[in-house]
């Protein structure tokens, strides 16, 4: 005991290893301590994972070019929502041309900047082959934008609680490569009241879902 009283004395005891177990704290704690951040004010946290879901015709696309558009340049969405502006990753396995040529009638129409925008053949969720590819890029975005989800998820059934959930654990792995916020483009099912087609586990499992409606066109 005092040959062990005498290593601690020295500084040759061993360091403790940090707990893994966070304090208790109080809500008000949290909040204060950890406000919230926003990619996109109101709508898109910083970090985490979000889906924006609408019908054919609904115009998800649209507005997920447009969020792109406003992040890449830092400027507001929809003219009352500001945003911390940053690079922008276009992830369009549906119709990469198609998004591509959005994109520029967007630039020619608003005069915003592309150069902040790249666009990608389309990442896969199915396993973490392309995000470990990414991650030996080198290259960091700020807003990953999946493009549909569907396409990202080829093979996986998309009426499965525990598929779809590991589709989506995928996407917040990616979120945390870059600490960015990634953002899955998806389908209404057949009642598109009831939102998001397939598992329920796709909006249980996700920081915030918005919904695209246009009136007389889709929802």
């Amino acid at each position: 005991a005092e040959m062990i009283r005498g290593a601690r004395d020295k500084g040759w005891a061993p360091e403790l290893p940090e707990t893994r177990y966070p304090p208790f704290q109080s809500p008000l704690d949290v909040f204060t301590a950890e406000p919230p951040e926003w990619r996109v004010d109101g709508m898109l946290p910083k970090r985490g994972v979000g889906i924006i879901v609408g019908g054919e015709g609904s115009g998800k696309t649209f507005v997920a070019i447009d969020i792109a558009m406003a992040v890449a340049n830092g400027t507001p969405f929809a003219k009352n929502h500001p945003t911390q502006g940053g690079r922008v990753l276009y992830s369009a396995a549906e119709d990469r041309h198609g998004v591509g040529s959005r994109i520029v009638a967007h630039h020619q129409w608003s005069t915003l900047s592309v150069s902040n925008i790249a666009l990608w053949q389309g990442i896969s969720l199915v396993d973490l082959k392309d995000i470990e590819y990414l991650e030996q890029t080198g290259e960091r975005f700020d807003l990953v934008i999946i493009d549909t989800l569907s396409k990202a998820t080829p093979g996986l059934d998309e009426n499965s609680n525990s598929e779809m959930a590991g589709a989506v654990a995928r996407a917040y792995q990616l979120s945390a490569l870059w600490d960015c916020f990634v953002l899955l483009v998806a389908h209404t099912g057949k009642e598109a009241g009831k939102g998001v087609r397939g598992a329920s586990s796709l909006t249980a499992n996700v920081d915030t879902v918005l919904k695209c409606v246009r009136p007389g066109r889709g929802s």
